[in-house]
């Protein structure tokens, strides 16, 4: 059983969540366990729950399109997913914009591929930001 981390830094059902959460219930479940992160309980949470998947909390604040991903390789939250993803055994990690600046160096630390789904065109990525988002095995764009 692989054990798969979404972290999503929104609590509530919009767009991207009901993406995830279609992304999710798609998965061959003999094959993936999927396991949610997010900052605080709300509606993906308890959908999550209602498909009896486990779901973690932890509380952080997304990133904004100015981050230096040095800097928040280095925030207490990226160390706290890295003992999650340590605990849980997870093996792949996926996120969306806001929380792969924390999640990708967890996952990087751990040896495990981090992806992530970029959700619209509006985050053009800054210049120090561009080998930043060549780092991740892979990426999704809708």
């Amino acid at each position: 059983m692989i054990n798969l981390l979404f972290v999503s830094s929104y609590s509530d059902l919009g767009g991207g969540e009901t993406a995830l959460m279609a992304l999710a219930t798609h998965l061959d479940l003999k094959r993936f366990r999927p396991h949610l992160l997010v900052p605080r309980n709300g509606q993906l949470a308890e959908a999550w729950q209602a498909q009896g998947w486990p779901v973690h909390i932890l509380p952080w604040r997304g990133a904004t399109t100015y981050f230096i991903p040095a800097v928040w390789a280095r925030l207490p939250i990226s160390y706290q997913i890295e003992k999650l993803i340590r605990e849980q055994h997870i093996q792949i990690v996926h996120s969306d914009y806001h929380t792969l600046p924390m999640v990708m160096p967890a996952a990087e630390r751990e040896g495990i591929p981090a992806i992530w789904t970029c959700m619209g065109w509006w985050f053009k990525p800054k210049v120090w930001q561009r080998d930043f988002f060549r780092r991740s095995t892979a990426t999704f764009a809708h």
